[in-house]
């Protein structure tokens, strides 16, 4: 974004800028290297994800189980809100839907 003389950068724009930055962009090389990373610890694993990677089906269902796993376990984008779709109760305690849990 590009700002004239007459248009300045206020703090919340910039804030705004750098958080969609950060998120838009890191997103996907966080996953790749959280993939990568877990991967190599577990080399039946990688060889695996190489084999299916060298395959001529255009399917990868294990290399989609893998960086579904990893998104689980470590997402890369932590503060996104999550709301409820329908009621919920826990113990004593009850959340409507639209709500977070």
């Amino acid at each position: 974004m590009l700002a004239s003389d007459s248009e300045l950068l206020t703090d919340a724009v910039l804030c705004d800028q750098i958080a969609f930055y950060l998120l838009a962009a890191q997103a996907p090389a966080l996953v790749a290297a959280w993939v990568i990373e877990r991967a190599t610890r577990t080399p039946r694993v990688w060889q695996r994800l190489v084999d299916e990677a060298s395959g001529r089906d255009d399917s990868a269902p294990y290399t989609d189980a893998v960086i579904r796993e990893a998104l689980r376990l470590r997402p890369p984008v932590t503060a996104i809100p999550w709301l409820l779709r329908s009621h919920a109760t826990s113990a004593d305690t009850t959340c409507r839907p639209g709500h977070p849990p």
